[in-house]
């Protein structure tokens, strides 16, 4: 918190965040400017669904929420051009409603990203503690326990890591994150290119691995995956170029090296107690941070993509961007398909995965508009 520039703090309903922002508040003496992100849809919508650290007696902040809806869908083809990778299509345009707020009052906002990295905070600790012994069963009676297709019907995701590769990995990663973009893809794409990306994603199954790595514990080995493919890749990046287009700094304290460095070197009973992710966090933060807030579980911010494809208010420019002709034009997809598809969901018959689909192929294509063809041009939202 040290500078000559006023400084803030993006604030969700977990703990995280609401840990930095507790600290923040006691050392600032002043009420911090603390800055949210709500959504039209309630299900996802945080700060409707849920009490936030300044809706508890006591909390000194200075809180902003701002509600962002289908219509910032338009803002996608910016959001991306701020980016240059079409997997911040779901996150761009909220967070960067969300910078653009805080860019009203501060130059730095603080974050809580970097805890479930250090601390083994995401669902996926879970399921390596309970089906990890389970992996290294023979491949056969893995299959056994799907009995037959109940499973795969019932919790697809569970059968899928039922029958995923043993050693941890990003092969085994991509599965416990529920990571099926090809799959899900495939029948919507050109089956050309379709038949090549299977060839050519088939060998890119692993990362380099430290040459020790076989015997560490498959906790430690669960998060060195996480750290080095999706903390680098996907959280942080996206972060800075989403807050950076309005030229507001994120710092992230969960990643001071100094705190990663203990929080990997502690017992791992600390680090997930039982069922429990984070423990050693929940204790830390007792009395800091409210009750109702240490206890929650992991919920992560969302868009709502599922209503926001069937809103009466998606724009027109999205609604161009899977149009036949627009996506005939770079010849990934098959535009029959993605508008058979658009067109069930509208109606009512999709599902989440289904309209993720969607957005990847949204995504895609408005990259492959800016960076390949240049035929869209990306236009700064006001935001206002």
């Amino acid at each position: 918190m040290r500078g000559d520039v006023e400084t803030g703090v993006l604030l969700s309903g977990g703990i995280d965040s609401s840990a930095v922002a507790s600290l923040m508040c006691e050392l600032a003496g002043r009420p911090v400017r603390s800055y949210s992100a709500g959504f039209d849809a309630g299900a996802i919508d945080e700060p409707g669904r849920r009490r936030m650290l300044y809706d508890f007696p006591g909390a000194t902040l200075d809180p902003r929420t701002v509600v962002t809806s289908a219509a910032h869908l338009a803002a996608m083809p910016w959001a991306l051009w701020c980016a240059e990778d079409p997997g911040s299509a779901g996150s761009g345009p909220w967070r960067m409603r969300l910078a653009a707020l805080a860019a009203r009052d501060v130059k730095v906002v603080f974050t809580g990203e970097g805890s479930d990295e250090s601390l083994g905070g995401y669902p996926w600790y879970h399921g390596q503690k309970a089906l990890g012994p389970i992996a290294h069963l023979p491949l056969a009676l893995r299959r056994a326990l799907l009995l037959g297709p109940l499973l795969p019907r019932l919790r697809p995701g569970l059968a899928r890591l039922l029958t995923a590769p043993p050693r941890v990995g990003l092969a085994r990663f991509r599965v416990m994150m529920g990571t099926r973009t090809l799959e899900d893809l495939r029948p919507l794409l050109n089956p050309d290119l379709a038949a090549d990306l299977e060839r050519s994603t088939r060998s890119r199954d692993e990362i380099d691995l430290p040459d020790a790595f076989a015997t560490w514990h498959p906790f430690d080995q669960l998060q060195y995956v996480d750290m080095h493919v999706r903390l680098a890749d996907l959280i942080n990046a996206t972060l800075d170029r989403d807050s950076m287009a309005f030229s507001v700094e994120a710092r992230l304290p969960f990643l001071d090296h100094r705190l990663v460095e203990l929080c990997c070197a502690m017992p791992r009973r600390l680090r997930m107690r039982r069922f429990t992710e984070k423990h050693v966090l929940r204790e830390a933060v007792r009395g800091l941070v409210p009750d109702e807030i240490r206890s929650r579980s992991k919920l992560g911010t969302m868009s709502p993509i599922g209503a926001w494809l069937r809103a009466e208010a998606l724009p027109e420019s999205f609604r161009e961007t899977l149009s036949p002709e627009r996506l005939a034009s770079s010849g990934w997809f098959a535009p029959d398909a993605v508008q058979r598809l658009l067109a069930e969901h509208r109606a009512g018959r999709g599902t989440a995965v289904r309209a993720r689909v969607l957005l990847t192929v949204a995504a895609l294509q408005t990259w492959h508009d800016l960076f390949v063809t240049r035929r869209t041009a990306p236009e700064r939202p006001s935001f206002s």
